[in-house]
């Protein structure tokens, strides 16, 4: 059930901008103006791993400090959101870095700037790898697992209260139902797209297709084993 109303939700949306895309015989010019996304993204990227990067080293200079009482509670407080920013900006960063390399690749941009961006990708993929690295500041009295384990998460998950768990179980069943519901969406777009500029994203249908089905086998089998 509850896919077949993501599957509803998803179909209504993406039939309305369907229908706006078909009606105004859109085309979407993303060749025109490939240059200025590639240079825009490497910039936001840049500046989100330069974020990050001083968001860690805040962490850790925070962490060296002797506190007590509530003034303990308030910098733990805030080193978790700090971490959590870190995180989100990396992350973000390493996405427009690998769709920067992508655009490059597609539209044939001039070498100088695919290679300014395969560097930005290489800072990004370095830079998203820390934060798991800093974790031990966040919570210092905790013997969390080492980032390199290949059972890091069911270690990380072991090491974590109650409290946490849920917490962390709440946010990744939220991501699994956006997620779910944002790749039908994409589908049906890639549809109407497809009928509006007479560029087939037959593979780009079926390629989501088979994530969301190897997603939602996923969860099941898990789920269904407990």
């Amino acid at each position: 059930m509850k896919v077949l109303k993501q599957l509803g939700i998803g179909a209504l949306i993406g039939g309305f901008f369907g229908y706006v895309l078909v009606g105004g015989s859109f085309t979407l010019p993303t060749y025109d103006i490939s240059t200025e996304l590639m240079v825009i993204f490497t910039i936001f990227a840049f500046f989100l791993c330069i974020f990050s990067l001083a968001g860690l080293t805040a962490i850790k200079k925070k962490a060296a400090q002797t506190l007590s009482g509530d003034e303990e509670d308030l910098r733990d407080e805030w080193s978790y959101k700090k971490y959590s920013d870190v995180s989100l900006a990396s992350t973000t960063a390493l996405v427009l870095s690998i769709a920067t390399v992508c655009i490059g690749i597609i539209t044939e941009a001039l070498i100088p700037l695919v290679i300014v961006s395969l560097v930005s990708t290489i800072f990004s993929v370095i830079v998203s790898l820390m934060p798991s690295k800093y974790m031990r500041y966040v919570y210092p009295d905790r013997n969390l697992p080492n980032p390199n384990d290949k059972n890091y998460m069911s270690k990380l998950l072991e090491a974590s209260d109650e409290g946490e768990r849920h917490i962390m179980l709440n946010g990744l069943y939220s991501v699994y139902n956006l997620t779910s519901l944002l790749l039908l969406l994409a589908i049906v777009l890639f549809m109407f797209y497809s009928v509006a500029t007479g560029e087939s994203q037959l593979f780009s249908i079926l390629v989501i297709s088979l994530i969301l089905i190897s997603i939602n086998t996923q969860y099941i089998f898990k789920i269904r084993s407990k």
